[in-house]
């Protein structure tokens, strides 16, 4: 795949042996000599490419991201230990592209003051 990439042969490669081409010795060389740290590098990128990664900054309303959403971060973390969450616990819709958001999750909306919901409509719901 380096090769493909570079457009140049690395290695003369015959059924008894492998040889490094002038090209690869002249890579070699211009990455002072540390193949092993490039090698390195390589397989650290490719075995995270399919695992999530980076920081993921999410927007909670207050009670439902606590009740909810927090019990879950421990197993999160165990499955997914390179994601850093960023967590915000507002009762505000976010405009995730100008904030920087990934998502919002339960946000809150605007109730008018005084109005209070019919109580039969939380009968059989979660408290």
């Amino acid at each position: 795949m380096l090769e493909r990439n570079l457009g140049l042969r690395l290695f003369h490669r015959s059924t008894r042996k492998l040889v490094r081409t002038e090209a690869s010795e002249h890579f070699l060389q211009s990455i002072g000599g540390n193949l092993d740290a490039l090698q390195a590098a390589i397989a650290d990128i490719s075995s995270g490419a399919s695992k999530p990664a980076g920081m993921l900054k999410v927007g909670l309303s207050p009670t439902f991201g606590a009740d909810f959403i927090l019990p879950h971060l421990p197993d999160l973390l165990r499955h997914y230990p390179r994601i850093r969450p960023e967590w915000h616990f507002e009762n505000r819709h976010l405009d995730l592209a100008t904030e920087g958001y990934d998502t919002e999750i339960g946000a809150g909306f605007d109730l008018t003051p005084g109005i209070v919901a019919a109580p039969g409509y939380m009968a059989g719901r979660p408290s």
